[in-house]
């Protein structure tokens, strides 16, 4: 079985072979893109982050971006914990 090699939140989503110098987005930015699309797909779950932002007095959109990149966080730094096991 092949290691997947580690991400940080710099690594390309789409590493370009040879010697290109455009890398294009992250694997953050793209798993956290992930996340939004599922979120937007469900309103019942954008109407509970709804509820969230206003109880905690923050805009709709900060508190979605913020969700996004913790599980964006959170799915790179579990990757990386089992990226050395079969």
């Amino acid at each position: 079985m092949t290691t997947s090699p580690i991400l940080d939140n710099n690594s390309p989503a789409f590493p370009a072979m040879g010697n290109m110098t455009y890398k294009g987005i992250t694997g953050r930015d793209w798993f956290a893109g992930q996340v939004l699309t599922g979120i937007m797909a469900n309103s019942a779950f954008t109407s509970v982050l709804q509820i969230g932002a206003q109880t905690r007095g923050q805009h709709e959109g900060e508190l979605i971006a913020d969700f996004c990149f913790e599980v964006a966080d959170a799915m790179i730094a579990r990757r990386n914990s089992t990226s050395t096991k079969p």
